[in-house]
């Protein structure tokens, strides 16, 4: 597989990839079926993928799409390449060999993993954190609704645990900002929170695998996944309604094409001139699926027409609910039992049109009901 494939793809359910960007260029789908054709993603094979399923790879997947363009341009020479990837304020680091002191051979590669490792230095030497308690309002989202449903809990018999990997410090400034506002007087955050022993617990987190999928692997605790996103795509989706109802009349008029190939009496290239003249329109009209949610992505739980996204399999692997916050469990009882909805397999569809034709119109003969049992 040539290295110029190391770029940012979205991928469905069966790991194929529907959409992909080279630098900050989406490519079409045909530079992707020419690049990957049926290879799957294996996020085992760590020398050939990288999985960014965190709030904090967003910054690193658009530094590194930005400066692959730069890369593509030649213009990452030198002393560029130590500045765009670690800002002025970190060129220090030159001196200590973080960085290699010539780029003339530098690979797609090689560019993500200083991208990577200049981010990770962000993060863990605590710059990050320390930007953030200066100005969180900035950076929060203030939820006027959330310290109630935490106390409703609390109310009806339930303990409630914080659990998180930050130091103290930055805990304390950050839930006190989002939380004390909204308490009584002479109560803090901490006063929403137990100490807690026990064996059912409901983790609510919002990744997938450190929340999600750890706590059901290695405790079986029911796990709530939060989906912030969610919001802004259930209204995308509601108002990419009408175009989603064009692609399937489209898709239907192929399939119909298909169908009646015996009985047509157009030739085979005026079939097949049908069928691009379809194909191009359904091409045109997939690419801009979802553009409401996400202009260059589409929809966060959608991958093409029917199918699902691998976020949304790995959602329903790992998480019994979701939900895009908190506090949208004030909506409900503390005792609520929430249960999934019915599954629609591909088999279904034609269960009512099956069900009429044996019930209601009954077989014209044994034959046909044979047939129909069939």
């Amino acid at each position: 597989m040539p290295e110029m494939t190391y770029v940012c793809e979205a991928v469905d359910r069966f790991r194929l990839v529907k959409r992909a960007m080279h630098g900050t260029r989406m490519m079409t789908m045909k530079e992707i079926r020419e690049l990957y054709g049926r290879e799957t993603v294996k996020l085992r094979n760590e020398s050939r993928w990288v999985f960014l399923n965190t709030l904090f790879s967003v910054s690193e997947a658009v530094m590194f799409s930005q400066l692959v363009d730069r890369l593509d341009q030649v213009v990452l020479k030198g002393v560029y390449v130590y500045e765009a990837v670690v800002f002025s304020q970190r060129v220090d680091r030159l001196d200590q060999g973080i960085i290699p002191q010539s780029s003339s051979g530098m690979t797609y590669q090689g560019l993500y993993k200083l991208v990577a490792k200049a981010l990770y230095r962000t993060h863990v030497e605590g710059k990050l954190k320390a930007e953030i308690i200066q100005e969180p309002e900035k950076f929060v989202e203030l939820d006027n609704a959330m310290v109630q449903t935490l106390k409703d809990q609390r109310d009806s018999g339930k303990q409630v645990l914080l659990i998180t990997n930050s130091d103290y410090e930055y805990t304390d400034r950050m839930m006190s900002y989002a939380h004390n506002r909204y308490m009584p007087e002479g109560s803090t955050w901490r006063d929403l929170f137990d100490m807690v022993k026990g064996e059912d617990f409901l983790y609510i987190g919002d990744h997938i695998y450190t929340d999600a999928a750890l706590a059901k692997l290695n405790f079986r605790w029911r796990t709530a996944l939060i989906l912030r996103e969610l919001e802004e795509e259930v209204a995308a989706l509601a108002d990419g309604t009408p175009h989603r109802e064009k692609l399937k009349e489209l898709m239907e008029k192929k399939e119909m094409t298909f169908e009646d190939v015996d009985s047509l009496n157009e030739t085979l290239a005026q079939l097949l001139m049908v069928l691009e003249v379809l194909d191009e329109q359904i091409g045109s009209m997939l690419e801009q699926d979802g553009s409401m949610f996400n202009e260059r992505w589409g929809y966060l739980s959608r991958a093409g027409l029917n199918d699902k996204s691998s976020l949304i399999q790995q959602v329903e692997k790992y998480a019994d609910i979701y939900t895009s916050r908190v506090s949208n469990f004030q909506r409900y009882t503390p005792f609520m039992y929430f249960r999934s909805p019915s599954q629609s397999l591909a088999h279904d569809r034609n269960l009512t049109k099956y069900y009429k034709r044996k019930y209601t119109q009954g077989p014209a003969n044994p034959a046909a009901k044979e047939t129909n049992g069939q």
